[in-house]
């Protein structure tokens, strides 16, 4: 029995259902995968400008294309084509980047000592 593989160029969306009966919707959508150099190119094609393309690769290759978008996606000025504004720099995503981190490990530190005094009644 051999498989074969099925490459989708649009979106599939697929119900899931749970064991508890919940139900999710999977989205899946595969389009070729870009080298970190054709990432960076095309970030500049659009016009995000970079101070240093080493450390972008470094981040690229390091957090993903992927997660980074959600950090330079209102730098966009069509959102539908990807162009950024004027003056959008990569170092200011990946600025925001860290201090989303180290906000979500506060507040993780700060959930988890709540949650250990809290006593318990029942």
């Amino acid at each position: 029995m051999g498989f074969a593989l099925l490459k989708i160029t649009t979106p599939v969306v697929q119900p899931i259902r749970t064991a508890s009966g919940l139900i999710f919707l999977y989205m899946a959508i595969n389009k070729d995968s870009r080298t970190i150099a054709k990432q960076i190119t095309l970030l500049k094609k659009r016009g995000m400008l970079m101070k240093d393309e080493q450390t972008a690769a470094f981040y690229l290759g390091h957090i993903s294309y992927f997660r980074l978008k959600n950090y330079w996606w209102d730098m966009q000025t069509d959102k539908e084509n990807h162009i950024f504004a004027p003056n959008s720099y990569f170092e200011d995503a990946i600025a925001r980047y860290n201090f989303d981190s180290q906000l979500r490990l506060i507040l993780f530190i700060f959930a988890t000592n709540t949650q250990t005094q809290i006593p318990m009644f029942g």
